[in-house]
């Protein structure tokens, strides 16, 4: 499987933290998608899909989500346009 950096092609993550994070932050996050999940018997969570040029993109992106004091979940590469 070709590396999509190498392509040219942006790379999709979803990043999954635990709390509500309203829509209108998407605009702090560079017009990033925001969406929160159901609520779960361990409380809610927040989902940030980012579309990033490649890989190397990513610890900027994580930074910025903890520098919120958000706890990440988990961050795993989303399928849809521009993923391999």
């Amino acid at each position: 499987m070709p590396d999509p950096s190498s392509t040219g092609k942006a790379i999709q993550y979803a990043i999954e933290v635990e709390g509500v994070i309203h829509p209108r932050w998407a605009e702090w996050f560079n017009g990033l998608s925001v969406s929160v999940l159901p609520s779960r018997t361990d409380g809610r969570r927040s989902v940030l899909v980012a579309s990033l040029p490649d890989q190397s993109a990513l610890p900027a992106l994580l930074t910025r989500v903890t520098g919120l004091n958000l706890k990440v979940v988990s961050v795993t590469p989303a399928k849809g346009p521009g993923s391999a």
